[in-house]
């Protein structure tokens, strides 16, 4: 054999391996990139009826977005609520008609022109679901006064 056609040889099989190297290359890049994205776990959602308290027409519902992890989102609609009025509202254990001590604070509704307003609480603790307690907003905001409207949670 020739040093020219040695030499050709080299080239040939240096080039074979390249091409081999750019494959593997490109089977692990494709194999990477081909992962499916994992969904976010789904949210399970409770609605509660707030009914009337105390004589009001006051009205409402309740939002609970059980959250991936130990807390819970809480967002509640109140409408029949006197214009730019605050309303206090917490998570007490028991129920509307055994009423307890507070849990859990929630955020202050404040009505619109509407009369109806909305506020969300997050970071919730979860044991709120568990059927031994409920929601009540209340005829002020600081100090909270007397019950407006009510509504047990669900376990």
């Amino acid at each position: 054999m020739s040093i020219l056609e040695d030499e050709m040889k080299q080239r040939k099989q240096g080039q074979a391996a390249r091409a081999a190297i750019l494959v593997a290359v490109a089977v692990l890049a494709a194999a990477c990139g081909s992962s499916s994205p994992t969904a976010p776990p789904p949210v399970t959602t409770y609605n509660v009826a707030l009914a009337s308290a105390g004589g009001t027409a006051v009205t409402g519902t309740a939002v609970i977005e059980d959250n991936d992890g130990p807390t819970s989102t809480v967002r509640v609609e109140l409408v029949g609520l006197d214009v730019n009025s605050a309303h206090a509202g917490h998570v007490h254990k028991g129920s509307c008609v055994a009423q307890g001590a507070i849990f859990q604070g929630l955020q202050v509704v404040t009505a619109g022109a509407d009369g109806r307003g909305t506020a969300t609480t997050a970071q919730v603790p979860d044991s709120l679901l568990t059927g031994e307690y409920y929601i009540q907003y209340h005829v002020g905001a600081n100090p909270p006064g007397a019950p407006i409207a009510c509504g047990d949670l669900p376990e």
